[in-house]
């Protein structure tokens, strides 16, 4: 088992389940997370009980020390904070800790968050104009 990569996906459990009701898009993005890390069905199972018993988070992501992972982690992070094209107070501050945890330096944290905002805009106008195509 490879426990860094298991608990990548834990943090993102967890991040999800420190609110009341975890989605069914969330347990997919879980799920989406896991596959792109080729976890196996044991290590599926380990993280499956992240949704159900919220683990802390700092612990979590304090235990992630390879630097691909690391990156992996906070792309998942930053992504699953802009899905409503808002990053809230809460989600904010995750990220924030995430960096933080890293030892990242902000001001390039902070410009990756404004490129995914930006490739997120592109993508929706992107999207508009090939619906446009028939």
């Amino acid at each position: 088992m490879n426990e860094q990569k298991i608990n990548v996906c834990r943090a993102i459990a967890a991040m999800f389940a420190q609110r009341e009701d975890v989605t069914d898009e969330e347990m997919a993005f879980v799920g989406q997370a896991a596959l792109h890390l080729g976890l196996d069905e044991g290590e599926l199972k380990a993280v499956q009980q992240a949704l159900a018993t919220p683990l802390d988070f700092a612990k979590l992501i304090a235990s992630v020390t390879d630097p691909m992972l690391r990156r992996f982690l906070f792309g998942r992070i930053v992504a699953a904070a802009l899905t409503d094209d808002h990053l809230s107070e809460r989600e904010r501050s995750l990220v924030d800790k995430t960096a933080t945890a890293f030892g990242w330096d902000k001001s390039a944290v902070n410009q990756y968050v404004e490129c995914q905002q930006k490739a997120i805009e592109w993508d929706r106008k992107a999207q508009d104009v090939l619906a446009k195509l028939r």
